[in-house]
């Protein structure tokens, strides 16, 4: 799973930094799913890989 721009072909940002809805996608599609998940965030800085963890660490809390 990677966050992305809907008009950009193959694009992997940190989260939060696209156009999915990641709220929407864990409430309605992934809840009570029991695999795993993989994100794809493609950057050099760390501070985005940690916030990216951080948003989706709270959205999970939350569902």
């Amino acid at each position: 799973m990677a966050d992305k721009h809907f008009s950009v072909i193959h694009e992997h940002l940190p989260i939060g930094q696209g156009d999915l809805d990641f709220q929407k996608i864990f409430n309605n599609y992934v809840k009570g799913y029991n695999g795993k998940i993989i994100f794809e965030v493609v950057t050099d800085v760390d501070d985005e890989i940690k916030n990216s963890k951080e948003i989706i660490q709270t959205i999970v809390n939350q569902v």
